[in-house]
């Protein structure tokens, strides 16, 4: 039997495809996909007009879709995408402020980089459904940051880890570091899940985190 709660997502990258049409194929077969459980469409960047584009292509699967604060930088914009049914939710940068007005609809996420600000962020923040705490091992992404490892989520209870998704350089290689983190409730990737081999860290991860 498989654990519903585990999450897989993934997180979009324009620049690692030739053209547009190669991208929304692999990004709707994700979120097509019953283990991919959210596509965040980030694209720092990208023009509002190709971004709606992209949103309207991939609305099929809207309820699987959550835009970004980097690219849907107001909250009328963010009504009108949630009204009009093209996302279920909005991913906040670890700057975005955080106001109660925020969390009155929709799913919301934000990034932590630290488990400190992780907890205090949990704490405080009841509205919020989870954040995503980065980067755990190395990646390219973003340049300056030192990995925090995986023994980050040592000191997050398990209440907080339920809402916790782990992000940066999560591949075959570094997922099975995690496995010992039963109440983690998901992880998030970009490069792993925009490579033509994804489902083999989809099938990873499902035999690592989601037997029962």
């Amino acid at each position: 039997m498989l654990n519903q709660d585990f999450s897989i997502i993934a997180i979009t990258d324009f620049s690692r495809f030739n053209d547009t049409n190669s991208y929304l194929k692999h990004y709707s077969t994700l979120a097509a996909h019953p283990a991919i459980t959210r596509v965040m469409l980030r694209e720092p960047g990208m023009d509002m007009f190709q971004y709606m584009e992209i949103l309207e292509a991939l609305s099929p699967h809207s309820k699987k879709v959550l835009v970004h604060s980097k690219n849907v930088t107001t909250l009328p914009q963010l009504e009108f995408i949630l009204e009009a049914g093209l996302a279920s939710g909005i991913h906040w940068t670890s700057q975005a402020p955080l106001g109660s007005e925020l969390l009155s609809w929709g799913e919301h996420s934000r990034s932590c980089h630290s488990a400190q600000e992780a907890r205090q962020l949990l704490s405080i923040a009841k509205g919020l459904d989870w954040i995503t705490l980065s980067p755990i091992f190395h990646t390219k992404k973003p340049y300056s940051s030192v990995p925090l490892g995986s023994t980050e989520f040592d000191t997050l209870p398990p209440a907080l880890l339920k809402r916790t998704v782990a992000l940066g350089g999560i591949s075959c290689e570094t997922l099975p570091r995690l496995a010992s983190f039963r109440y983690l409730k998901g992880i998030a990737c970009i490069g792993a899940l925009a490579s033509s081999d994804w489902e083999n860290l989809v099938d990873l991860s499902m035999e690592l985190f989601c037997q029962m």
